[in-house]
């Protein structure tokens, strides 16, 4: 009984590395006013690589990835043995709260997905596990 507690309390938790956690505050203040968006990769469950990537809709409301840009970016997490843990991206002006169109386009419901709020001057950060319109948050953790 112990077990499954432990296994499902990790599970609603992420695990950051505090490198990768402040390279992601600086990824999205860099693109801002644009929203910016990126992979997170890592072994073990926590999240030790960061993928900026490029938002191809050059937008303040909405992100998108090229699809060769990812295609690429997967082969080489699988190249330094790691898993594609999330997906993140920033709100410039709004909370860290998933809209309605990150909930709609969500394309890969089995990955975290991580929000940079930067509308106040500390920018706010949660995640989420979106699926089949359900969104549940979860626990974020910095590890050294």
């Amino acid at each position: 009984m112990e077990k499954v507690a432990k296994n499902a309390k990790r599970h609603h938790t992420i695990f950051f590395t505090n490198h990768v956690y402040n390279q992601l505050i600086y990824h999205c203040k860099k693109e801002s006013p644009l929203e910016a968006c990126g992979l997170l990769s890592g072994k073990d469950g926590i999240i030790c690589t960061i993928w900026p990537m490029k938002n191809i809709d050059q937008s303040t409301v909405s992100f998108s990835m090229s699809l060769s840009e990812i295609k690429k970016v997967f082969h080489l997490i699988s190249m330094k043995n790691e898993n594609v843990l999330a997906i993140y991206h920033s709100h410039p002006t709004a909370p860290a709260i998933p809209s309605r169109g990150d909930i709609h386009y969500n394309n890969y419901p089995e990955l975290s997905h991580v929000i940079v709020s930067l509308q106040n001057q500390v920018p706010d950060i949660k995640a989420y596990k979106m699926e089949q319109n359900q969104v549940n948050s979860l626990v974020i953790k910095l590890k050294k």
